[in-house]
């Protein structure tokens, strides 16, 4: 039920927009010149943009990332999920099943019908993401089996 611009069981309009706060970019010009490149040639072949920021921590990835999707919010109609995935955290990186449920819970599905396996909440992820134009900022990732499961599926930037 919608009513005042609160959905019953949600808040707004069910758009999430989870990029983080950052500091302010400064003089990184050349880099986001590259990034909007990478996205507009992927644009015009039809495919999803996938994009890969490495470096030592402290170096700006996390500010640098976030600044250029921002800076793409009127491109992205479906919205922004973002996820530290800790891969330096002295506990251990995130798990994709606890992420999914963030994710999923985001795009607007009630708690009471996320999946209980990991392999059902990503098939469940990708199916809401399919066709969506939305953008999925993972930071601090451990391996490509942390992230594999939290791409998302359609002609994402």
């Amino acid at each position: 039920m919608v009513s005042g611009g609160v959905r019953e069981g949600g808040v707004g309009d069910g758009v999430p927009w989870q990029l983080p706060a950052t500091r302010p970019l400064v003089g990184r010009h050349a880099e986001l010149s590259v990034l909007e490149g990478l996205r507009q040639r992927a644009a015009r072949a039809g495919m999803p943009a996938v994009v890969v920021i490495s470096g030592l921590g402290g170096v700006g990835e996390s500010t640098l990332s976030a600044a250029w999707l921002r800076a793409l919010r009127t491109t992205l109609p479906d919205g922004a999920l973002y996820a530290d995935l800790g891969g330096q955290w002295p506990v251990g990186p995130a798990e994709p099943f606890q992420v999914l449920g963030g994710f999923l819970r985001a795009l607007g599905v009630r708690p009471d019908r996320i999946p209980h396996a990991t392999h059902e909440r990503a098939a469940l992820y990708r199916s809401l993401t399919a066709g969506r134009r939305l953008v999925v900022l993972l930071d601090d990732a451990r391996s490509a089996a942390q992230v594999r499961p939290l791409l998302p599926s359609g002609p994402n930037v």
